[in-house]
């Protein structure tokens, strides 16, 4: 595979895990809410920023892991891109865009850069030879 071509499966590929976390923990947290059902409103949005960040990180890490270069570039690319893929679904299902969307970008663009460090600096396991 060419170096072009595994950069777009890398990057298809973190963006589909770290938009799986961020809808997994999303998730959760709705059936907690309905759970308990007195949750504040306040917490909705930390929890969604939170969400956000958690699969930027996953995201970015699983990216740079494939590519094995350029980790802060492309643990940065692949939040954004799992910023737009949760963003839109969340438009499609009637949430209105608002200034946390923004505020969640914000806070998602570091942490899967710091992802996509990990990422590209994390040693591969090796098998014990018997």
């Amino acid at each position: 595979m060419n170096e072009k071509k595994a950069a777009v499966f890398s990057l298809a590929l973190g963006t589909l895990a770290g938009a799986a976390v961020s809808l997994l923990i999303i998730l959760i947290f709705s059936f907690v809410c309905v759970k308990v059902q007195s949750v504040q409103a306040a917490l909705f949005d930390p929890v969604s920023i939170a969400a956000g960040c958690a699969g930027a990180f996953a995201g970015g890490i699983l990216c740079s892991r494939l590519i094995r270069k350029n980790g802060m570039m492309y643990g940065a690319i692949c939040s954004v891109l799992v910023f737009f893929v949760v963003f839109l679904i969340s438009v499609l299902i009637g949430a209105q865009p608002d200034v946390h969307a923004l505020l969640r970008l914000a806070a998602m663009l570091p942490v899967g850069a710091i992802g996509g460090i990990i990422g590209v600096n994390r040693k591969t396991k090796r098998r014990k030879r018997r």
